[in-house]
Formats: structure tokens, C-alpha cells, sequence
């Protein structure tokens, strides 16, 4: 997989370099570069930068990877650093921070390391029914949208619909668009807050069931992640009806309650339900790719959900990435 390295200081946001090729890095001069390393490539900043050594580190694909590279310390006079720690050698990680001195430097030099891939086009469905009972559905849906946002592949992507303009066919409607665009290495996520019962999900205009639900996400390529935080949501976390590729992840078991509250102390109050709350700071946490298999057992530990002895449900595919965090700055 190519990979590359790009500067993210004012003015050199054109300094970027593809580290496929062994990579030496340092300062102009006058005299020739040498490095204990074979290097295919040489990438020099101005001899004004002095916080670089005229041969500072190495950026390379490890020996034998095809995949995972490293940055190599030349026992620069400043320092390497990767994410605030200096180094000798390390693997780096997609958005890694390298800084060329002294992280505190203000002279120093940022970069990012990014490793190119061929993203698949990600889809997602966001629904919000409050019927004006409940205060932490539009919170709830605002988080949710901020969290898949800044996920990669789902640029332009995310549809939502909230109290009257989330009614079952239109819901059902979204989710057959999706049949037409989504890829086998696509993942489109389908994610409801507001009431439930033993019927399905509420929304505007009746309830939507299970059977309803899966059998529209059936015809949609590639894998399905479903988030449901309702009352009784676990009716959906049945092994024996959830389609293929599809994780469905229920915010309590079908007999029992879901929960909001307010989320945040001070003079206003910001309502939220337990269950996203508690799953978007969990999955907040992880900034690369990650495999959501077993995450329902972290939920279940988690101490706003504990309060309430509210259980978490988890049914389908068990082998499931959920995609890396874009990389902004």
C-alpha cells in the first residue's frame, strides 16, 4: 500500500513526498548527503531550517512488508518524534505525527503520515423520532452524524430523517438508493433513536419492524451495521433473522427499557440517550480502523449504561472494521 508524508506547518503544505521509495530526509547543503542507509530518494528543506540535520532520519517500507513502514533517526542533533515522543525507529500508524526538533519548537517541522488507499464509498442512514417526548433523539442524531462524518468514505454520503420526514417508506425508500451505489466493499449503516416497542421502531407514521428493516438492507452490497437505541430495541438482535454481513447492535434486550439523560452539568442541560452516548465516546476513542467483534461486552461496562442496568444486544457478522478517522488538521 503507498504511503506518504506530508507537511502540515504554514506555509510548506506543498512538502509532501511518496515514502513507497526508501526516503532520506535532511537540510540543504553544500556538501553531498550520505546515510549508513540506501535510500532511492533525497527530500532537503532550506539550510535555514537548522532544527533539520543534513542527514536527519530515513522514512522506508520495512524489509519484507508490503504494508508497514518506519521513520529512522540518523542520530539527528534534534530529535525525532513521533505523536510527542522521540524515537530511534518506529513503525508509524496512518496519522501518525512525525516533528522534526523538539515537539515545542516553534521553528520545528510537522508532518503526517498517511498511507494511500482505494477507500470504498460508505453509506448511512440517520433516524430521529421524538415525538416530542423525548429529548435526546436531535442530540443523539447530531452526534451520530458528527462521529460517521468524520469517518472515512462517507462524503456526501449520510442521509437523515427526523420526526416528520421519517416515515416508513421514505426510511425504506433511502435504504433502496443504497442498493444501487453500495459496493461489496462498501458498509452502510442504517441508525434509529426513539421509541420502540414489541412491534419495531416508531417512527412518524407506524412502527418498523424487524422483518421490514432487514429485508431492504438484504439487497444492499457489502457489510450492514445497524444502531438502534429504543425501548426494546433487542427484538432486532435475533441470530436467526439478521441478514448475512449485517451487525445489529441493540442498545437493551427486547424486554427492557432504553435510557436518556441529561449528559452535561451546567445552567443548560443536553440530553442524550445512554446508549449512543456511551457508544460514540467508546468508539470516539479508536482513530483507526477497528473491529467492532465483542464491543457489546465494552458497552455493557460502560458506567452510564451500568447505572441503569440497561444491556446492551449484539447479533450478526462478527468480523467487522468499522473505518479509520479522517485525518484533519
Amino acid at each position: 500500500m503507498p504511503a506518504q508524508i506530508r507537511c502540515i506547518n504554514s506555509g510548506l503544505e506543498d512538502l509532501v513526498f511518496d515514502i513507497s521509495k526508501d526516503t532520506l530526509f535532511g537540510r540543504e547543503n553544500e556538501l553531498p548527503h550520505a546515510s549508513i542507509y540506501p535510500t532511492d530518494q533525497l527530500v532537503t528543506v532550506p539550510k535555514l531550517i537548522t532544527c533539520v540535520s543534513r542527514n536527519h532520519a530515513v522514512f522506508r517500507l520495512i524489509p519484507g512488508e508490503t504494508t508497514r513502514y518506519q521513520v529512522i533517526d540518523l542520530d539527528s542533533t534534534n530529535g525525532t518524534y513521533v505523536n510527542g515522543t522521540r524515537v530511534k525507529s518506529r513503525v508509524l500508524g496512518d496519522g501518525d505525527v512525525i516533528e522534526i526538533g523538539e515537539p515545542k519548537n516553534p521553528k520545528g517541522i510537522k508532518f503526517v503520515f498517511e498511507q494511500i488507499e482505494d477507500n470504498p464509498k460508505n453509506y448511512a442512514l440517520l433516524v430521529g423520532v421524538d415525538m416530542k417526548e423525548l429529548r435526546g433523539v436531535y442530540p443523539d442524531l447530531n452526534g451520530m452524524h458528527r462521529f460517521i462524518r468524520d469517518r472515512k468514505g462517507f462524503d456526501n454520503n449520510i442521509k437523515r430523517r427526523y420526526n416528520l420526514r421519517a416515515k416508513n417508506e421514505e426510511i425504506l425508500s433511502d435504504l433502496d438508493c443504497f442498493r444501487n451505489d453500495a459496493t461489496a466493499d462498501s458498509l452502510t449503516v442504517f441508525y434509529f433513536s426513539g421509541h420502540g416497542n414489541y412491534s419495531g421502531l416508531k417512527t412518524h407514521d407506524g412502527y418498523l419492524g424487524p422483518i421490514a428493516l432487514y429485508s431492504h438492507l438484504l439487497g444492499i452490497k457489502g457489510k450492514k451495521l445497524v444502531i438502534l437505541d429504543a425501548c426494546h430495541s433487542g427484538i432486532f438482535a435475533n441470530e436467526q433473522i439478521v441478514p448475512p454481513e449485517t451487525l445489529v447492535l441493540a442498545s437493551t434486550r427486547k424486554e427492557s427499557l432504553s435510557w436518556e439523560r441529561d449528559q452535561a452539568s451546567g445552567i443548560k442541560p443536553l440530553y442524550g440517550g445512554d446508549f449512543t452516548t456511551a457508544l460514540i465516546q467508546l468508539l470516539s476513542q479508536q482513530r483507526h480502523s477497528f473491529n467492532l467483534a465483542g464491543i457489546e461486552g465494552s458497552l455493557r461496562e460502560y458506567y452510564i449504561l451500568a447505572q441503569n442496568n440497561q444491556t446492551p444486544r449484539e447479533a450478526g457478522t462478527y468480523d467487522f472494521e468499522f473505518p479509520s478517522q479522517k485525518i484533519m488538521f
